[in-house]
């Protein structure tokens, strides 16, 4: 029984211990330099893809979908409105709509090339959250740097392929964390992109059990 017991205390003393000052979801936060993530991403945002396609594009969608599904009979869906400011509620309430506008969208940016190759993080300072404490909902693992396309090919000499895949030059690692739902009172931005508040690891500050402070409310 002594050499049982040895192993398991050899076994649990291997055990690794949790880092206290890891932030992991669950744990309590406290903004200490209010730098919003509003998307991370390329400098052509998918929100502004989205609307671009939507001025652009509307008459042509609408009537696509109203000569489509929108003309069956066995279907209880409403004709939608060809573009007006004035009805502009009646289509944008069509999920279908949307999904059809953000298909042409992601297509519009990859013919734009994105706006660019730097991939980086655009942020929005929020004072009025600097000081908030607040649950960490989720977290995020994204990346930024400097797009290089994909290169190589058929070496006629070697007869072998030389393929070197694309990716991120000056590439960073950033923990984004999205924070408790009340803490926006809603959602951060408008449109397309619109999210609850998310922000970088190294701007908040991790409360411990021993802190008496508590949530702002």
């Amino acid at each position: 029984m002594s050499i049982v017991s040895d192993i398991l205390s050899s076994k649990e003393s291997k055990k690794r211990k949790l880092d206290p000052n890891i932030i992991r979801i669950g744990d309590r936060v406290k903004i200490i330099n209010p730098e919003i993530v509003i998307r991370v991403g390329y400098p052509m945002s998918f929100d502004e893809a989205c609307e671009a396609v939507d001025k652009l594009y509307r008459n042509e969608i609408i009537e696509f979908l109203n000569k489509t599904i929108y003309q069956q009979e066995d279907v209880p869906l409403y004709k939608l409105t060809l573009a007006s400011y004035i009805n502009e509620n009646e289509y944008v309430k069509s999920q279908t709509y949307k999904k059809v506008v953000k298909a042409i969208a992601y297509e519009h940016m990859q013919q734009k090339g994105f706006g660019g190759r730097e991939k980086k993080i655009f942020t929005e300072v929020r004072q009025d959250l600097l000081g908030k404490i607040a649950k960490v909902e989720k977290i995020f693992i994204r990346k930024t740097g400097i797009y290089f396309a994909p290169s190589g090919g058929y070496d006629s000499y070697s007869g072998e392929y030389d393929w070197e895949p694309g990716g991120l030059d000056k590439m960073k690692t950033h923990k984004i964390l999205e924070l408790d739902h009340w803490l926006s009172n809603g959602v951060i931005g408008s449109g397309w992109e619109a999210h609850y508040v998310k922000i970088e690891s190294c701007n908040v500050e991790k409360i411990h059990e021993r802190d008496s402070e508590e949530y702002n409310y």
